[in-house]
């Protein structure tokens, strides 16, 4: 039994859209290790908690009624936006504290 090519087509783009959700959950893990680098390197304590911070708001399974029941690739966008959301926050958090020190 021969698959027209637009089925072909569509399934090769559906396997390329979960390879992407994978990549992508797998390097919203992976973010925090080169922010425990660089508190490494800079001697920072406080990027080093919020490295660890971050692992941890990454890793625990935050559900507040979203999931599977959203469809296709929705499920996995609140926990983006919410580690997204934590890197802006620490960015800006961080951005302050280094201009309030910085001498006039």
């Amino acid at each position: 039994m021969s698959h027209s090519p637009a089925t072909n087509t569509w399934g090769r783009l559906l396997a390329e859209a979960r390879g992407l959700a994978r990549r992508v959950r797998l390097a919203r893990r992976v973010t925090w290790l080169p922010l425990l680098v660089l508190a490494w390197l800079e001697r920072h304590p406080a990027l080093l908690v919020f490295a660890f911070g971050y692992l941890a708001v990454v890793l625990v399974p935050i559900n507040f009624g979203w999931g599977v029941h959203w469809g296709g690739r929705w499920h996995d966008a609140p926990m983006l936006i919410i580690g997204g959301g934590v890197l802006l926050l620490g960015s800006a958090g961080f951005g302050l504290a280094h201009r309030l020190r910085r001498p006039r």
